[in-house]
């Protein structure tokens, strides 16, 4: 285990302001809870209907994984906190319109699925991995925000399923359209989501999807590497050993854990997956010219 990971595991968390999931879950609303918590409760309350939503829930929850309301996020939007084992989602005012309250509901599911995804692999240990050679770990980057969404549309599907098709027509009209799309067209050219065949085939096409959207992939390699930066320059302050970033090659398996979902198989099994969207620096000239510069910086030590 590197420098990075026991660094992150062994940090102690201070939750100010946040609020814990498994509060959330396993207690009753109080006479002072502010109306933000009652909102995010009913969304948890909408979003355990989904069987698989239901096990990421209990597992964040007793990996000890805190929410905290952040009033700059839009509506679907989420951030998952390495650090700090927190997840920033959007606060809501009063809500007094139906429509409007089953689109926030909506939006606010999407928030969590998302976002907790992420905190689900980071408990477990698929973290962001600076030890790898940078191409490398852009690729993982790649991979882990196609997946990010690939999953989300899963539990926007689980819930249409169960009854409440809200969400996934929400999902459908928001900038990851076309990877919903693709999960319900394949879904339909291979039987229902009670075949396991394909809801794994629906899943591969959506993950191979996130990846026809070049704008996607510049977007998590310009984050990626802005978070590569930091960490160079942390430990370059605090003069502290950085031979080991940037050295080690992406194995199958590592990669492979990405596509792990609770309760169900993992559907980035097949190997040839891996290179699916690989390359070797970034298409976009601004995250290029950032390549190119960290690469020099790691070389020279």
């Amino acid at each position: 285990m590197n420098n990075y990971t026991l660094e992150l595991l062994e940090e102690q968390y201070f939750h100010e302001n946040g609020v814990s999931l498994d509060k959330l879950l396993n207690s009753e609303i109080g006479d002072n809870t502010e109306l933000s918590e009652i909102y995010l409760r009913q969304a948890l309350s909408f979003m355990r209907k989904s069987h698989i939503a239901e096990l990421l829930l209990q597992y964040c929850a007793k990996s000890g994984v805190n929410i905290r309301f952040d009033t700059l996020l839009l509506n679907e939007q989420s951030i998952f906190y390495e650090d700090k084992n927190i997840l920033d989602i959007p606060a809501q005012n009063h809500i007094f319109n139906e429509d409007i309250y089953k689109r926030r509901m909506s939006e606010l599911i999407i928030a969590l699925a998302y976002g907790l995804r992420k905190a689900w692999h980071y408990n477990r240990g698929n973290i962001f991995n600076p030890e790898l050679a940078v191409k490398d770990l852009l690729h993982l980057c790649r991979s882990a925000e196609a997946d990010a969404v690939v999953f989300t549309t899963l539990i926007c599907w689980e819930l249409k399923e169960k009854g409440n098709s809200n969400p996934w027509r929400q999902w459908l009209i928001g900038d990851n359209a076309d990877v919903a799309i693709a999960f319900e067209k394949t879904q339909a050219e291979n039987g229902s989501a009670k075949n396991m065949y394909g809801l794994r085939r629906a899943l591969e096409e959506s993950y191979c999807q996130w990846f026809r959207n070049d704008a996607r992939g510049a977007a998590s390699e310009h984050m990626a590497l802005e978070k590569l930066d930091r960490i160079l320059m942390k430990y370059k302050n605090k003069d502290m050993d950085i031979s080991w970033i940037g050295k080690k090659n992406l194995s199958a398996l590592q990669w492979k854990k990405i596509g792990d979902i609770p309760g169900l198989k993992n559907y980035l099994e097949r190997e040839n997956l891996l290179q699916h969207g690989y390359k070797k620096q970034p298409s976009d000239v601004f995250n290029r010219v950032h390549f190119q510069h960290l690469l020099r910086d790691i070389s020279k030590n």
